[in-house]
């Protein structure tokens, strides 16, 4: 009885164990199987996410829920097109209006300045001394530095508009140098050089030679007004000795009148120099 005991208990003990292998083995089986599992989800979502991206974001849909939108424009796209497109209109219009009312007032500007400033443009036909004159000039060098006074007077002899220098040459036969001025301005508006800016005029000392141009109009001017191109030309004169710095800018402007060949010389040509800014008065030479 013992032995046979024994056996049952041996063959149990051996059908235990085997039930206990079993279980293990079915375990490892279904670990294996899990484990597989997993490797083919993981695969399947790398593929997903590399080659079929849609996929994946729909995966990803289904497993997050809805949520609102957090800003109104962004569930309304429309309306923000449309605000921007009226901002766009709105800054156009804008620039434009702001563009007319630049070029208004700009022109506003250049006519209010035409009507107040003359014109800076000049025209001046100058003919330089040794084209009319054979006189050698021989008066003291007048240094540009100084000058500072513009001497207008007239030559007190009959108008000259066509052959003037003709008219010149015959002036230069009462003289035994060159004529006393600077510079001659003729009915045309042609200006003569004499003296020029090199040299100083010749007065006999009566006005300041050595700071001073004179410039002489052609005719007598006593009784009628000189003609409006020798104006012109004159004032054309000043603006090119300023502009080869022959001249001060803050220069002086004087009528020279000679009273001993009459009284009231070159009378209408003082009053038109008392029309001008720099006008500083008149000069009498006796």
């Amino acid at each position: 009885m013992e032995t046979g005991q024994r056996v049952i208990t041996v063959a149990s003990w051996h059908s235990h164990n085997g039930n206990e292998e079993q279980q293990m083995v079915e375990e490892k089986e279904k670990s294996q199987e899990k484990e597989e599992e997993l490797f083919i989800e993981i695969g399947l979502a790398s593929e997903a996410n590399e080659s079929t991206p849609l996929l994946s974001k729909q995966r990803g849909a289904q497993r997050t829920t809805l949520q609102p939108s957090s800003s109104p424009s962004s569930s309304s796209p429309g309306n923000s097109s449309s605000i921007y497109i009226e901002e766009c209109l709105n800054c156009r219009i804008l620039v434009f209006l702001s563009m007319i009312i630049t070029s208004l007032g700009l022109a506003t500007y250049l006519l209010w300045r035409q009507s107040h400033f003359p014109d800076k443009g000049y025209s001046l036909e100058l003919i330089e001394h040794d084209i009319w004159s054979n006189i050698p000039l021989k008066s003291p060098i007048l240094y540009a530095d100084n000058v500072r006074n513009v001497f207008i007077t007239h030559t007190a002899s009959e108008e000259c508009y066509e052959n003037c220098m003709e008219l010149l040459h015959r002036l230069q036969k009462f003289r035994l140098d060159e004529l006393p001025y600077n510079f001659l301005i003729t009915s045309n508006g042609q200006a003569f050089e004499a003296r020029g800016w090199h040299y100083e005029s010749n007065f006999a000392q009566q006005i300041p030679e050595a700071i001073s141009l004179v410039i002489a109009l052609v005719g007598n001017f006593t009784s009628i007004l000189p003609d409006r191109c020798q104006l012109q030309a004159m004032e054309a004169l000043i603006r090119e000795s300023h502009k080869r710095h022959r001249l001060q800018m803050a220069y002086n402007l004087f009528a020279l009148r000679n009273t001993t060949r009459h009284t009231h010389d070159a009378e209408k040509l003082r009053e038109q120099m008392e029309l001008w800014s720099n006008y500083r008065g008149e000069w009498l030479m006796k």
